[in-house]
């Protein structure tokens, strides 16, 4: 009987692990300064080389969730990667109409050299890639349960 418990254990353990793991990257950092709280990271999340990207830096208190304003006058924002470090401005906000920058534009219709696949594509393909990824986990969870499964009867 200790031995089905054991086994039934590791079983839970394993597939414990799996709910515990999920698919969501926590790439911005949240640390309290004094009565703040800031949370920094970049505008688009992986960042890649030789992409445009941005400082993301959101500074609220900490007792209230408020966001602070005015700070783009007296805080200064430093990005150091590798070797080099780069001083940058910050504004307040940055919010798109016909008398700033350009809204978001699809990449369906972009032509480089190699035409870039519609967001719908990646999409399907992330969803195939991410039922084969299931159903790999659930065929190593079921090879688990095997090999236990003979180890158990072995050991009678």
């Amino acid at each position: 009987m200790s031995r089905v418990l054991a086994a039934l254990a590791t079983l839970a353990i394993v597939a414990s692990s799996f709910a515990v793991t999920s698919n969501v990257a926590l790439g911005h950092e949240h640390r309290r300064v004094g009565p703040y709280t800031f949370v920094v990271g970049w505008i688009n999340e992986p960042a890649y080389v030789n992409a445009a990207n941005g400082l993301s830096l959101d500074v609220t208190e900490t007792s209230s969730s408020k966001p602070v304003e005015g700070l783009a006058t007296s805080l200064q924002a430093e990005v150091i990667v590798g070797g080099g470090a780069k001083k940058l401005a910050l504004d307040e906000r940055f919010e798109s109409g016909p008398n700033t920058f350009d809204g978001v534009v699809s990449t369906d219709q972009l032509q480089f050299p190699d035409r870039v696949a519609a967001n719908a594509d990646l999409s399907a393909r992330l969803d195939s890639m991410q039922t084969l990824v299931i159903a790999a986990i659930v065929i190593a969870g079921l090879a688990l349960l095997a090999s236990v499964g003979g180890l158990v009867t072995r050991r009678r």
